[in-house]
């Protein structure tokens, strides 16, 4: 029994990690170009998957849109997402921020819409061929591609070929509006590649049924049928137009089990009558069908009065006698069909026709949830949910609302003024939301068009807890000024867990730019630009040395983050080149020509997680980051604590934690060192490097500081405008907000600024520090002492074990910060990790303690550097402060004898992973795409040609 109930719990534990996230998320097709599977624009299609390897059952859904017709309408149509797939969002949120929600339910990740199928595969394929799924004409002219039909049959082969179709037991393609058209037409050869597909897989064929959300009647118009010549859809001119636009324009896609009953060579209708349930439900043999559909359906008569929209003719707002004669003749003739084709044959237990017909006016009930939408108070989804689980032998439903509504009981609305007749406005939204009846303003355009909103339909607060972090654009960000290096929009990454309140947001680190050459190169980086962004960063990703790719206190799995795993995880993207304290956009003449905008980026991403995402409910937020992150996240702590509770009524804690993230504002060694007038360690304002980097955060990058530091550095020296608050010891002192920072004593990535190169190259022959470079590191180790008091307070921290290294939180980095594993032994101090300090101090934070200076840690230990050595077996090019692992892996830096440095005793500590690449150093490379270690180097020269051109560029303004 006990073996049994173990295997029960182990399957019930992988349903409860399978049903962590549910939110759809956007799959690229490799070989979507070669399979012609094109967005109208050319660019390739693909599909959102919501993928439960626990279940075998799948749901595709083919996305509602209208058609284009003319090449004016198609080529503006190509310039937008139902054209596109250049703007998709990153992931299908469960709501759209006007309360609409962008999934359709049968696809949703909303358990209250969606409580049956929710923890199916789910499929959703947006529309973007303007031709109702069905075209072939992928080289049209006018540059347009017209390839909906290449679309659905790519899709289908990725999904059994590369994600697990194959072994389906039930698959479901349904559609709405135009989706449902091409439901209609592919419904049967999609039925016969499942099943050929899950019977060589599997050695049995998956259930198909398929279901129409919409049915779209060939019905001649208002016009038409005033003239018996016209009235009926075989001699309805409408109709003849709207069947030349299919066979030549898209050059329809028929099966061969349409064509079999109607020939594409007979007139009028040349095949594509199929598409319409009243002549296609009886050519599909291989599949059951559901068709849901209203008596009056809002987007047919829309087409039938020949208008953009029905603008009410009488000043009472009501019908006049002809248009109420035949919007009842078209309700009568839309359920005699439904009922006739109810009574087709059943040839097998997998086919048949079943029918929903409400008495309401509307389009489609799947989009968005009508009250309408019941017969006989059963609602649409459930109906499909009948249809879905029905028996083998029994799929059939009959939903026929038996007594029509009279039709002389239709009025316009009102609110909408004459334009717009509001048939079915019947939501619980307010009319003028949707002006353009019910349905009729497609349920399609609430994928992100809805009242002309596209800009916003990839936020929204989702109710699932999504492990891996989805990708998303700041609304309107250019108007923000919330841009990358090269004016992309600026994007960051949620992983949204609602069952807490409780938020880490990490700003990721990176260096900076500082000369107009480099600041160019750096654009076109992931450093400098989002264009290349990936939808999702996964929950936990393993590199090639067997790191994390998240940083440790937002990484998933709760052996790397125990404490923050389940917490709302957000991952702020750094592509800014400014620490993300930047104010100046290229627009407004950055001097370097690129934009440099890193707070606008923050206050934009911090204002949308408060307007989409839930961070207006928080309690507990942990603002932190690594490197230039942290340098971004300690200034602007206050600023985010401050827009924070102003939305919550100041009842959120906001906690800084920095990694990394102090750099000293101590002169070059070359300045300290100097013949005839040397500088003090301490001494910033002699000091030409600080002056420099004060003129390139002001001059250039209009940097953001904290205003009480800035307002009193400025005081002390106005020559350097306050900037000098890019040393956290002057920006700590004038924090509100509790703070803890962890750093290292010898912060490599400093050290290696100050020894003035690509990295310290050992002067002498022994192999030893000479005596002006162990003077200097000497001097930084007791000036790093003694500043790191001034971090101390009630209400701050600091954790500083003697140690070379400059952070603790990396993304997996092979370089001279050490083994790569997190927190390594270098990092610890006093038996705690810095994870295990930042944890602490974050948890006596929320609970209000009165002392928060109780929680740092200052190793107290030698300051002497006479024991550091140059690495001989890395020849002359390196000095090895530090390193643990063997020199033909990492010739980086080498503990010397008297420091702990990894808490490794004195000789050489073997190497562990022989997976590593022997290195030879840092490289100038502002490409590197490991986490928050600054990659950008200040070389003497460097620095000489930046002070030559801030200097000239003071001259100028």
């Amino acid at each position: 029994m006990a073996p049994l109930c173990v295997n029960a719990c182990a399957v019930l534990l992988l349903c409860v990690l399978s049903m962590c996230q549910a939110t759809l998320i956007r799959q690229f097709m490799p070989d979507a170009s070669a399979k012609k599977a094109f967005c109208l624009d050319g660019t390739d299609a693909g599909y959102y998957l919501y993928r439960n390897t626990t279940s075998s059952k799948w749901i595709i859904h083919l996305q509602d849109g209208d058609f284009c017709s003319s090449a004016v309408d198609c080529a503006q149509r190509a310039t937008t997402h139902m054209g596109s797939s250049r703007d998709w969002a990153c992931a299908l949120p469960d709501a759209t921020t006007s309360g609409e929600q962008d999934a359709p339910a049968p696809v949703s990740s909303d358990s209250r819409r969606n409580p049956n199928f929710r923890y199916w595969n789910r499929v959703f394929l947006p529309y973007c061929s303007g031709d109702l799924w069905i075209g072939q004409n992928y080289n049209a002219s006018g540059n347009l591609s017209f390839s909906g039909h290449f679309i659905i049959t790519a899709v289908i082969d990725d999904l059994l070929t590369n994600k697990g179709m194959n072994m389906a037991t039930d698959v479901i393609l349904g559609g709405s509006s135009a989706g449902g058209i091409g439901v209609m037409l592919h419904l049967d050869d999609a039925a016969l590649s499942i099943k050929s597909a899950t019977n060589a897989a599997r050695r049995a064929e998956a259930f198909v049924g398929g279901y129409v959300d919409g049915w779209t009647r060939f019905y001649p118009t208002l016009a038409e049928t005033k003239i018996p010549a016209q009235a009926t859809p075989s001699t309805s001119p409408f109709i003849a137009n709207l069947v030349s636009l299919a066979t030549l324009l898209y050059q329809a896609y028929l099966p061969a089990s349409c064509t079999n009953i109607y020939s594409r060579t007979v007139a009028p209708f040349y095949g594509t009558q199929c598409a319409d349930p009243r002549w296609g439900a009886r050519t599909i043999s291989n599949a059951a069908l559901l068709v849901l559909a209203a008596r009056w359906d809002t987007y047919n008569i829309f087409l039938a009065f020949g208008n953009n929209a029905y603008a009410c003719a009488t000043n009472n707002m009501t019908l006049d006698a002809e248009e109420s004669t035949f919007i009842q003749a078209f309700g009568d003739y839309s359920y005699n069909i439904a009922q006739n084709i109810t009574m087709l044959p059943v040839t097998t237990a997998a086919n048949g026709v079943s029918f929903f017909l409400t008495n309401c006016y509307t389009h489609s009930f799947l989009s968005v949830e009508d009250q309408c939408s019941s017969v006989n108070g059963t609602s649409a989804y459930s109906t499909l949910v009948s249809f879905v689980s029905g028996g083998r032998a029994k799929r059939r439903v009959l939903a026929l609302s038996p007594t029509p509504t009279p039709a002389t009981s239709l009025r316009c609305n009102a609110d909408c003024g004459s334009r717009q007749c509001g048939w079915g406005t019947n939501t619980p939204y307010p009319a003028p939301r949707n002006c353009t009846m019910q349905g009729v303003g497609f349920e399609a355009h609430r994928f992100g068009m809805l009242c002309g909103n596209n800009t916003r339909r990839n936020l929204a607060v989702s109710n699932t807890f999504n492990k891996e972090s989805i990708k998303y654009v700041v609304v309107n960000a250019t108007a923000r000024n919330a841009v990358c290096m090269d004016d992309t929009p600026y994007a960051y990454y949620v992983a949204r867990n609602p069952a807490t309140t409780n938020w880490i947001i990490f700003l990721r680190g990176g260096g900076f730019c500082d000369s107009f050459a480099d600041c160019i190169k750096r654009s076109t980086t992931d450093l400098g630009t989002s264009k290349n962004y990936a939808c999702t960063l996964p929950a936990r990703e393993v590199g090639k040395s067997g790191v994390e790719a998240l940083p440790q206190p937002i990484n998933a799995d709760p052996a790397v983050n125990p404490k923050y795993h389940n917490w709302n995880r957000v991952y702020m993207r750094y592509c800014s080149g400014d620490t993300f304290l930047g104010r100046r956009t290229k627009a407004q003449g950055n001097l370097f020509g690129v934009s440099t905008a890193g707070h606008y980026s923050v206050v934009a991403a911090i204002e949308d997680m408060l307007d989409y995402h839930g961070l207006d409910q928080s309690t507990a937020v942990v603002f932190s980051g690594s490197s230039a992150g942290c340098i971004g996240a300690i200034t602007q702590l206050d600023l985010v604590n401050t827009m924070i509770n102003a939305r919550t009524g100041n009842t959120t804690k906001v906690i800084g934690a920095g990694d990394g993230g102090w750099f000293r504002g101590f002169p070059l060694e070359s300045e300290f060192n100097r013949i005839g007038n040397p500088l003090l360690i301490n001494d910033t304002y002699g000091s030409a490097f600080i002056h420099g980097i004060a003129m390139l955060f002001g001059n250039v990058f209009n940097a953001y500081h904290h205003p009480g530091c800035q307002f009193a550095r400025n005081a002390l020296n106005p020559a350097l405008g306050g900037h000098d608050c890019l040393d956290a010891q002057n920006t700590f002192p004038f924090l509100k907000a509790p703070a803890i920072l962890l750093t290292a004593r010898w912060d490599t990535y400093d050290l290696y600024l100050k020894l003035g190169g690509s990295q310290y190259t050992c002067a002498s022959a022994s192999g030893y520090l000479n005596p002006d470079q162990r003077t200097y590191v000497g001097a930084y180790s007791r000036e790093s002492l003694l500043a790191s008091h001034k971090f101390r307070s009630r209400t701050s921290a600091i954790f500083m074990p003697t140690c070379y290294k400059h952070t603790s939180f990396d993304i997996g980095k092979d370089d001279i910060d050490g083994p790569v594993t997190y927190g390594p032994p270098c990092g610890e101090l006093d038996g705690l990790k810095p994870y295990n300090a930042m944890t602490a101090f974050v948890a006596g934070a929320m609970n209000n303690e009165a002392n928060l200076d109780s929680y740092t840690r200052i190793a107290e230990g030698p300051a002497d550097s006479l024991g550091i050595t140059c690495r001989t077996g890395c020849g002359a090019k390196q000095c090895a402060w530090g390193t643990n692992i063997d020199g033909t892996a990492d010739c980086s830096l080498y503990r010397g004898s008297s420091f702990s440095a990894y808490g490794a005793s004195v000789g050489t500590y073997a190497c562990t992973s022989p997976s590593l690449t022997a290195t030879t150093g840092p490289t100038m490379s502002t490409t590197m795409s490991g986490g928050s270690g600054a990659s950008r180097q200040m070389a003497p020269a460097a620095l000489g040609i930046l002070l030559a051109a801030c200097l000239c560029f003071l001259l100028l303004i």
